[in-house]
């Protein structure tokens, strides 16, 4: 006796191409996401951190001014200022100038020398200007510094500069300088996620 089979039954016990295919397509997809999803979470993570450890020291900024004396006789000029602030400048610096200035922030185990190392000290290539900086753990600390060695720079010099006809005087107190180029945290976390989903989406690319 034979057995006669309808086309209907073989067409349904022949699985359909696309049932064949459809699961391996849902596990590409969901691999995928969770791909994308690993690599923003990376990218985030890693992007914070980056910003939380390279976050730079606060910085602190105060200006000296070199003028001729406002008396009849004064020898100077202000031709003469700029060249004189070059000279205060370089002399600024000195241990005997700062170390007296520096001495109340050696603390928590570092040295006046380390206190020292933070400040600098430049004049203005074009004016009679001389800048005190310092940098800290802290705009309040780094403003501190920063005050204390202005002060003691112009404490200093006051006497050389009335002997050659000029005066030196603080111009503008000491401020936080702030960096407009610096990465903050937050930012960093998101430009962390952004190229972790662009690196995830370059690997989904390969694989294909």
């Amino acid at each position: 006796m034979s057995t006669t089979h309808s086309p209907s039954a073989a067409r349904s016990a022949v699985p359909a191409q696309g049932a064949v295919r459809r699961p391996g397509v849902r596990v590409r997809r969901r691999s995928a996401a969770v791909l994308v999803v690993v690599g923003l979470v990376v990218g985030v993570l890693l992007g914070a951190g980056y910003g939380l450890l390279s976050t730079d020291a606060h910085h602190a900024s105060a200006y000296l001014v070199v003028a001729p004396t406002a008396s009849g006789d004064a020898r100077g000029d202000a031709g003469g200022a700029t060249t004189y602030a070059k000279a205060y400048a370089e002399v600024a610096g000195q241990p005997e100038v700062l170390d007296a200035a520096l001495a109340p922030f050696a603390t928590g185990g570092r040295t006046v020398d380390d206190v020292a190392r933070d400040v600098t000290v430049a004049a203005s290539q074009d004016a009679p200007l001389v800048q005190v900086s310092a940098s800290g753990d802290s705009a309040q600390d780094a403003v501190a510094v920063a005050a204390a060695a202005s002060t003691a720079v112009a404490s200093y010099l006051t006497p050389t500069a009335a002997a050659s006809g000029y005066t030196i005087s603080l111009l503008t107190p000491a401020a936080e300088v702030r960096s407009a180029s610096g990465l903050t945290p937050p930012l960093s976390a998101a430009l962390g996620g952004v190229l972790g989903v662009v690196v995830a989406g370059a690997v989904l690319l390969l694989r294909r």
